[in-house]
């Protein structure tokens, strides 16, 4: 076999793993949109909040939640989210009758694939008064020390329903209050993994990064 087709299927190789390595170690579910979205403004209270994510999630009403809390830490959702049959969406629905002001959606999703649990928060209103209220208060559009995230591995087995595993737990504390963004604007990186750069955008230059070098030494071999 020709020393050209032997490098590039060597190049070939090497690539299809470290992009599979990246997609692995990125595997985590993570939110692709939510229904309110972040910062939403609406006229009316909606019937429920939906949120739809990457990864398939396990049904575990303790560990994959949605739930909806008014400005005082009162619950409005009436209960378990339904989970779709993929598993990539789950659904609550609200109390009907809600009053305008601002609502604290708090999030977890336990992944199926590879256990671990992730949670975070953002709020949505109810009116134009409460979304400019929380502008003047400079609030943070994630629900601030009101929010309890959660990033923790559950390989060795499912954590007591109730508690939170507290050696990866983080909460907002020590963080000074940032200002909410524009009133129905996005919060966050969805789509990314933490650092403002897309898992795929990485997994693509590692990919075009080693076909490049395969390409030059190609050349170099031919010479």
């Amino acid at each position: 076999m020709p020393r050209r087709s032997l490098l590039f299927g060597a190049v070939l190789t090497a690539a299809a793993c470290l992009l599979l390595a990246t997609l692995q170690a990125s595997a985590h579910s993570r939110p692709v949109r939510f229904d309110p979205a972040p910062g939403a403004v609406l006229e009316a209270a909606p019937a429920s909040v939906t949120g739809w994510f990457t990864a398939e999630l396990r049904r575990d009403p303790n560990w994959t939640f949605i739930h909806v809390s008014d400005a005082q830490g009162n619950r409005v959702d009436v209960g378990d989210a339904e989970i779709s049959a993929d598993r990539l969406q789950m659904k609550v629905g609200l109390r009907p009758g809600l009053p305008p002001g601002q609502y604290l959606v708090t999030w977890r999703t336990y992944d199926d694939g590879d256990g671990a649990i992730f949670g975070d928060c953002h709020v949505f209103f109810v009116g134009r008064e409460a979304a400019d209220a929380a502008v003047a208060a400079k609030s943070r559009l994630d629900g601030g020390r009101a929010c309890q995230r959660i990033d923790v591995s559950a390989r060795e087995g499912t954590p007591v329903a109730g508690g939170t595993p507290q050696a990866a737990a983080t909460t907002a504390e020590g963080h000074e209050d940032e200002p909410a963004a524009e009133a129905g604007g996005e919060n966050g990186d969805e789509n990314g993994d933490g650092d403002g750069v897309p898992v795929w955008g990485l997994a693509l230059g590692v990919l075009a990064g080693v076909v490049a070098g395969g390409a030059g030494g190609a050349f170099v071999a031919r010479r």
